[in-house]
């Protein structure tokens, strides 16, 4: 059988009901929407001046990274695809007024954006934040 019928035919032996009015065509595609890359930015937020020997509860260090994920969600260049943000690393290190949190941002974005600006999506990660700790 010609070879789009033949898929109509197929499907149509898959679920009659589903597909028995289906019409079938094919196009073209440009592949890079089908190779994305992702990225982990490591990123240390520093937060200076709390009470001497503060520590940070589990619960409010997961609202901070919610914080930052939401902050960079709205902030990010349409290329880029925000994944996840998370908590990088095993214990947050504190200073005598202050801690440090490591996170991992994990972008996605086309080939041809991480060749232009790889470095340019850390920087732009970097704004973000810096513009948005107010809201911390």
């Amino acid at each position: 059988e010609d070879g789009m019928d033949g898929i109509l035919d197929f499907l149509t032996s898959l679920d009659d009901d589903a597909f028995e009015d289906a019409r079938l065509s094919a196009e073209t595609y440009d592949p890079e929407e089908l190779s994305y890359i992702e990225a982990d930015h490591p990123v240390q937020l520093i937060i200076k001046d709390t009470p001497e020997n503060y520590r940070l509860s589990d619960k409010d260090r997961d609202s901070i990274v919610r914080y930052i994920e939401n902050l960079l969600e709205d902030n990010l260049e349409e290329e880029l695809e925000l994944i996840e943000v998370s908590f990088a690393g095993t214990k947050v290190q504190y200073t005598t007024n202050g801690f440090s949190l490591p996170l991992r941002v994990t972008t996605r974005g086309p080939p041809s954006y991480y060749d232009r600006v790889l470095s340019s999506a850390e920087d732009m990660i970097m704004e973000i934040l810096e513009d948005g700790m107010d809201g911390i």
